[in-house]
């Protein structure tokens, strides 16, 4: 319960502290099952190789990852908004939104 707890506190700040909106051009999509849980990871690549996670925000009750991953397209340019506490080989950005 704590560890929960600390997680979502820690991703709260990060959200505050870290955030930004930029427009990228996408390079790449895919979703990524990994054996650590049940829940697929939409991965999302630029034009410069960055790597994004596509997330939900309970805080925000945005629950939309799904519809957002559907609305990139190869080739496209898009706007999107998240955060990060980027650590390299470790973490990437995350996206809560894609216009």
């Amino acid at each position: 319960m704590i560890l929960l707890l600390f997680h979502v506190f820690r991703n709260f700040i990060f959200y505050v502290l870290k955030k930004f909106t930029k427009t990228i051009t996408v390079k790449n999509t895919y979703v990524s099952d990994t054996c650590k849980d049940l829940i697929p990871n939409y991965i999302l690549i630029d034009s410069n190789n960055n790597l994004y996670e596509i997330i939900n925000m309970p805080w925000l009750f945005d629950y939309n990852k799904e519809h957002d991953f559907g609305k990139l397209v190869s080739g496209t340019s898009v706007v999107i908004t998240g955060y990060s506490y980027y650590l390299p080989l470790i973490s990437h950005p995350y996206v809560y939104n894609v216009e």
